[in-house]
């Protein structure tokens, strides 16, 4: 992010685009959200042109598209018709921000659990810690937490670029923009997807939430309010969530609250030290199938 205050057209454009994050839900390619994909395909239509995206669609889909959004009297019927209609248009599309990309906070939770899942899944050797570039798929749906977390138990489906299934633990940190799509949409989806463990961590609110699935298929919620982490950071008391998944996984949270960033003297914080295990690391299966999941064509 630019940290020069003068960069006006920087931090509006910021303040605009949506996080990258691309997930295919119910079928639709998701940039963030739906919001940050219209944003996007409105972004990309400045540069190039309705020309990106004519060839999607048949001609006649598109006509009967227009025809819904701008009821034009009387009705084109010829492709030259609806280009001497389409000259005469004038329109400029309000299209909402979907930003910001990111934020200072949202950056330090990331770094913070992401290095210390890792250093912890290295010492313990109980999984690996996978970042937002690796997708799950759940069903036809293929999500990418911003961290994640595998055990053993994921082995059979761990391949190069996702896991087939759901992960031990699914983590989300929520942006302004956001915010609902992590708490509803995700919670959803991880939840029907048998997700063990999803955290849902929300930096503006100051709070964070351990959804721990039971043996009915719902998740349970565990709560610490702003309030609850106010009163660590100001008594410097310590509470520790320990994870039913992982066996083993204890998260201070007073330290993740007051972390300014990776501990390169205790790379596993913000999670507590653990003795380090033989080597029975995961291996990821490798697999070509041409055009598939695990496919970069």
């Amino acid at each position: 992010m630019s940290t020069n205050p003068h960069d006006d057209w920087f931090a509006q454009w910021w303040a605009t685009m949506p996080e990258g994050k691309l997930e295919l839900i119910a079928g639709k390619l998701i940039i963030s959200t739906l919001a940050g994909s219209r944003r996007v395909l409105w972004e990309l239509l400045q540069d190039y042109g309705p020309n990106l995206v004519l060839p999607m669609a048949p001609a006649t889909l598109w006509w009967t598209a227009l025809r819904a959004a701008y009821n034009p009297q009387p009705r084109p019927q010829t492709l030259p018709a609806w280009r001497e209609w389409v000259d005469e248009v004038l329109y400029e599309p309000d299209i909402a921000a979907a930003g910001p990309q990111g934020s200072s906070e949202h950056r330090r939770l990331y770094d913070i659990l992401m290095w210390g899942l890792h250093h912890f899944g290295e010492m313990s050797q109980l999984g690996c810690q996978l970042g937002r570039d690796f997708v799950i798929r759940l069903g036809e749906d293929g999500l990418t937490p911003d961290v994640l977390f595998i055990d053993h138990n994921c082995a059979a489906r761990f391949y190069d670029r996702y896991v087939d299934g759901p992960p031990t633990i699914a983590i989300e940190i929520t942006l302004a923009g956001n915010a609902d799509q992590d708490r509803i949409v995700k919670r959803r989806l991880y939840e029907q997807g048998g997700v063990p463990e999803y955290w849902l961590i929300e930096p503006e609110a100051r709070r964070i939430t351990f959804f721990r699935l039971q043996p009915n298929g719902r998740y349970a919620p565990l709560q610490f309010e702003a309030h609850d982490l106010q009163r660590l950071i100001a008594t410097q008391t310590d509470t520790l969530y320990h994870a039913v998944a992982v066996p083993g996984l204890s998260l201070s949270l007073l330290h993740l609250w007051t972390m300014q960033g990776h501990d390169g003297h205790a790379p596993w914080q913000p999670f507590l030290p653990i003795a380090t295990h033989p080597d029975v690391r995961l291996r990821r299966k490798a697999r070509d199938d041409g055009i598939a999941w695990d496919a970069i064509p």
